[in-house]
């Protein structure tokens, strides 16, 4: 059950659903929460996001 609610987690954080949406869903209290649960099971997303960015200055 619980890999169940992790890819379905994923997949929405994939598909761009809304953090505060996935929070409700998973009855999170806290968005800090669900947000250190999404970098759990995707921590490779931290990174391409990091490197993908354009750094100015």
């Amino acid at each position: 059950m619980v890999r169940c609610v992790h890819a379905h987690v994923a997949e929405l954080r994939a598909e761009g659903v809304d953090v505060a949406i996935i929070q409700r869903q998973l009855g999170h209290a806290s968005l800090a929460t669900t947000i250190r649960y999404l970098d759990h099971l995707r921590p490779a997303a931290v990174i391409e996001a990091m490197t993908a960015r354009t750094w100015e200055g």
